[in-house]
């Protein structure tokens, strides 16, 4: 037997307060990991090094820590997700290389950077994707977004800005990585 329209919005309204909050906790979760992972990464790539007797700013830290990192996300990807074990052809494989590695250096360049500055300097300037964005699409896709956008952006660099509470001494090699 069916509910009324009335119990039946009820209940609707009900999962979707519960999928709100869901997905409102998931989204703190998801932040509080961003805003330690600066910090959890460059402590984890300097104890690589002093373990190795090596600097901490030396590159073998933030590599051995993005490799086991990655690759323990990879494995744990394909034992828990199905899915990912499934569907993959030459070609995919291919763009999924070409893509993993653009990303891969990308971070490697990050984390090289990160152990030869503060972590809310690296975060903030991470952040600036933000900005970066919308000035790309002005730039090459002669694309500008509309103006509330821009307002948005410069909020948000500002909010992440202080959120860091980052003050660059100076622009070195960290912040250029």
């Amino acid at each position: 037997h069916g509910r009324s329209g009335r119990e039946s919005g009820n209940h609707n309204l009900a999962v979707l307060k519960t999928e709100s909050r869901f997905a409102t906790l998931m989204l703190l979760l998801a932040t509080v990991g961003w805003g330690f992972g600066y910090t959890w990464a460059k402590a984890a790539q300097e104890a690589v090094n002093l373990e190795l007797g090596l600097s901490s700013e030396a590159a073998i830290g933030p590599l051995l820590t993005l490799s086991l990192r990655h690759l323990s996300a990879a494995l744990l990807m394909l034992i828990f997700i199905g899915r990912s074990r499934r569907g993959w052809s030459k070609a995919s494989m291919g763009r999924a290389l070409i893509l993993g590695g653009l990303f891969a250096a990308g971070l490697c360049v990050q984390h090289l950077g990160l152990g030869r500055t503060s972590e809310a300097v690296s975060a903030f300037l991470t952040s600036l994707s933000v900005l970066f964005v919308p000035i790309f699409m002005t730039v090459f896709l002669k694309n500008p977004p509309q103006r509330l956008l821009w307002i948005a952006v410069m909020l948000a660099t500002i909010g992440v800005w202080l959120m860091t509470g980052a003050s660059p001494t100076g622009f070195g090699l960290g912040e250029l990585l």
